[in-house]
């Protein structure tokens, strides 16, 4: 009885085996196969890929500034609009670091563990933050970096000046005001050597719009500065609406830029910062002077 039960279990097995050999063999031999048509479709779709990639070389370097420095393109080197700020005759004369700015009457310096000097009222309600002064001398190409920390050579920034037809900075004001000029017309995504240097600008006007900062959260605004003997640029941080107005100043002196004067003004009341920015003066600080503070009545 063993034997019949083993015989009769390794049959059955075997059917089952052989009919599923024959239900592929059928579906193999009834699959539908790949029509002349759709072989040419398939050869059309890779060809007019590949055309217009040909046709618009720069279109990924496009793409990639879009994603790697989000919101950069949408912000534009803009005139300063508020040159026109009366200053109030309650102001006092505070200075630092090479400059002169008026403040609110109650501001006073407060004890840091910086090089930084900064000032404030009471509850913070105004705050001046005045930077030592920074040497920006040549070469200009290495002044500015990039994400990962490198900085362009001559060559390079040579290379994205000659695609974009525009002159080799003489400076590196004139190299932030390249970077921070840029728009999206600049890109011609039909030129691969105009994307690249498209691209190549773009990472530094990132680096110069805080995208590089903690958050990676961009300043609202950029403004070209050009009052009496001065010229920089002053970048609008985005504050919360209680946090008030906020402006970063980075300033040269007209004639020789060789040296960036920094100022952070925030006051709650947004036309405090603009009178402290109208007020602000350069006096060029001598070679190895040391950053000091004065606060006097005027």
């Amino acid at each position: 009885m063993q034997n019949v039960k083993k015989h009769t279990l390794t049959r059955t097995s075997g059917e089952k085996r052989s009919k599923r050999l024959k239900k592929a063999e059928k579906k193999r031999r009834t699959r539908r196969p790949l029509r002349p048509g759709g072989l040419i479709m398939a050869a059309a779709a890779f060809m007019l890929a590949a055309a217009y990639f040909l046709i618009v070389p720069g279109l990924g370097d496009r793409f990639r500034v879009k994603s790697r420095f989000p919101g950069a393109e949408d912000i534009v080197l803009a005139d300063y609009p508020y040159y026109g700020s009366d200053i109030p005759e309650s102001f006092i004369t505070i200075s630092g670091g090479g400059m002169t700015i008026k403040a609110p009457e109650d501001i006073v310096l407060s004890p840091s563990d910086t090089d930084s000097l900064m000032y404030m009222t009471s509850g913070r309600r105004e705050v001046v933050l005045i930077y030592p002064p920074e040497p920006v001398d040549a070469p200009v190409a290495g002044q500015l970096q990039r994400r990962d920390g490198s900085r362009p050579s001559q060559y390079e920034l040579s290379g994205c000046c000659a695609a974009l037809e525009t002159a080799y900075p003489a400076n590196v004001y004139e190299l932030e005001r390249l970077c921070l000029s840029l728009s999206k017309s600049d890109c011609n995504i039909r030129s691969k050597e105009v994307s690249a240097a498209y691209y190549g600008l773009s990472e530094l006007k990132y680096g110069l719009l805080g995208g590089d900062l903690a958050g990676g959260t961009l300043y609202s605004d950029v403004w070209s500065y050009d009052r009496g003997n001065i010229i920089g640029f002053v970048y609008r941080l985005d504050t919360a609406e209680d946090e008030g107005e906020a402006y970063l100043a980075q300033l040269y002196q007209k004639g020789s830029c060789d040296t960036r004067y920094s100022v952070l003004l925030r006051a709650e009341d947004p036309e405090t910062v603009r009178c402290e920015l109208a007020s602000l003066h350069i006096e060029r600080v001598p070679e190895g002077r040391q950053q000091t503070a004065e606060n006097t009545d005027e």
